[in-house]
C-alpha cells in the first residue's frame, strides 16, 4: 500500500498499523514515533477509557460540547499525523493534551468510584513507569551547552581569515559558523541530504564556487580515519574524492589542517600527539565546471539500469527522485533519505538492499537477475521496519 508520505521512517505500512497506532505507541522498542525507545500510555487508555464509556453508557451517555470538540479534535490530528509522518516532534500539542483528556474521559468510566480511581492510577503507574525505565536525561544533541561555543574548537589563522568551508559531515556542524570570520561562506555538500546537480539550489552553489576565497573541505576525523602524521588515511580520501569530483573539486597536494576541538566543553589536550576529536580543514582546487562532475556522473551510470528497475517495481521505498549515489572500495550505493533505505551492488554483482533498522542488508539478486526482471521485493514490509508483535517471526 502506497500512503504518499514523504518520509516513512515512522509512519504505518498499511491500515492495520495505522488503526492500532495508540496500542503500538507502548511498545518499548525505538523507531516507533522518535528514535529512541519512548513507550507512551496514555493514547491506548485513552482509546480503552472511551470504549467501555460508549458500550456501558451508550444509551444515557452525555457529553459537555467542548470536551466532544476537544476529544474528537484529538483522535483526527492523531490519526492524521499518523498517516502523514508519524514523527512525534511534529504532535507535541497532542502529547500535551492527551494526558488532561485521559482523566476526562476516566470520569465516564462504568463502576464506583474507587473502580474509577484504581483505573485512573494505573495510567499514572503504567506511564511513570516507562518513564523511570526509558527516559534519560541530555541524550539527545552533542553537548551540553553552558557558557561559551558548545563545541569549542582551537584557535587557528584560517578562523581570522574570510573563506569558503563545505562541509562533508553527518549533520551540518553549522554550531562552528560563529566561531569563523563573519565574511566566511559555508556550505554543505554531503549529509543527510547530498547536494545534487539537479537542485534548485546547485546554481547558488556554483556561483558560491566562483568567488574567490580560498575553499576548504570540512571534515570530522576520527582517531581511527587518521595516519601518523594526523592527516586522513588513502581510504578516507577516496570517500571524499569521489564526493568532490561530483562537484568538479579536488584535495590539493596541501596536507589538510587539524583543529582539536571536543564535545565536553573544551578542546581535547589530553593527548597533544594524537587528539581524540576535532575537525580537518582540507585546501580545495577546482577542477572545472565540467570534467569532473561528467566524469563523476559517467562513472555512477554504470548502476542506473540496475537500480531503477528495483526503483520502478518498490517506489515507496525506492523513490527515483529521491536516490543519492555513492561509489567506495568497490560497491555502488544509492542512499534514499525519505525512506531511509539503501541500495547496493557490491564489487561481485550482487544486489543488496537495507532499512536503515535492519542489521544486515538483504540480497535482492544478482545484477543480471534485475536487469532481466527476475526479482522479488515485499514492498509493504521491509526488513527491518516494525512488525505487530502477531508478525514477528
Amino acid at each position: 500500500m502506497v500512503w504518499g508520505l514523504v518520509v516513512l521512517r515512522f509512519s504505518p505500512d498499511g491500515w492495520l498499523e495505522w488503526l492500532l497506532r495508540p496500542f503500538v505507541l507502548i511498545e518499548p522498542s525505538g523507531g516507533i514515533y522518535f528514535e529512541a525507545p519512548a513507550p507512551d500510555w496514555r493514547f491506548a487508555f485513552l482509546m480503552v477509557f472511551l470504549a467501555a464509556a460508549a458500550f456501558s453508557q451508550w444509551r444515557r451517555w452525555t457529553v459537555a460540547p467542548e470536551q466532544a470538540r476537544a476529544i474528537a479534535g484529538l483522535l483526527i490530528t492523531f490519526y492524521l499525523w499518523t498517516w502523514i509522518s508519524g514523527n512525534g516532534r511534529y504532535f507535541l500539542a497532542g502529547f500535551f493534551l492527551v494526558g488532561p483528556l485521559v482523566v476526562v474521559a476516566y470520569r465516564w468510566l462504568p463502576g464506583t468510584l474507587a473502580f474509577r480511581m484504581s483505573a485512573l492510577g494505573l495510567v499514572v503507574a503504567a506511564q511513570a513507569f516507562a518513564v523511570y525505565e526509558f527516559y534519560q536525561p541530555n541524550q539527545w544533541g552533542l553537548v551540553r551547552w553552558y557558557h561559551g561555543p558548545g563545541i569549542p574548537i582551537e584557535r587557528s589563522p584560517i578562523r581570522e581569515r574570510p573563506a569558503v568551508f563545505l562541509t562533508m559531515t553527518g549533520i551540518s556542524y553549522s554550531i562552528l559558523v560563529p566561531q569563523f570570520h563573519r565574511q566566511s561562506r559555508w556550505a554543505g555538500m554531503t549529509g543527510q541530504h547530498d547536494l545534487r546537480t539537479d537542485s534548485p539550489v546547485y546554481p547558488a552553489f556554483r556561483a558560491l564556487l566562483r568567488d574567490p576565497l580560498p575553499k576548504y573541505l570540512v571534515v570530522p576525523f576520527f582517531p581511527r580515519l587518521m595516519d601518523e602524521a594526523q592527516q586522513p588515511i588513502q581510504e578516507a580520501r577516496a570517500v571524499y574524492a569521489n564526493a568532490l569530483a561530483t562537484h568538479g573539486l579536488r584535495m590539493a597536494d596541501r596536507p589538510c589542517l587539524l583543529l582539536r576541538s571536543s564535545l565536553t566543553g573544551r578542546p581535547d589536550a589530553r593527548d597533544a600527539a594524537r587528539p581524540s576529536s576535532g575537525f580537518w580543514f582540507c585546501p580545495l582546487l577546482i577542477v572545472s565546471d565540467s570534467a569532473g562532475i561528467a566524469s563523476a556522473s559517467s562513472r555512477l551510470s554504470l548502476t542506473d539500469g540496475v537500480f531503477e528497475k528495483i526503483e520502478k517495481a518498490c517506489p515507496r521505498y525506492f523513490p527515483s527522485e529521491n536516490g543519492l549515489e555513492r561509489h567506495y572500495d568497490g560497491v555502488y550505493m544509492r542512499h534514499y533519505p525519505a525512506s531511509d533505505s539503501r541500495l547496493y551492488i557490491d564489487e561481485n554483482g550482487r544486489v543488496l538492499m537495507k532499512y536503515y533498522r535492519a542489521l544486515n542488508p538483504t540480497v535482492i539478486g544478482s545484477s543480471e537477475n534485475i536487469l532481466e526482471g527476475r526479482f522479488k521485493i515485499d514492498c509493504d514490509k521491509l526488513p527491518g521496519r516494525y512488525q505487530l508483535p502477531w508478525s514477528r517471526e
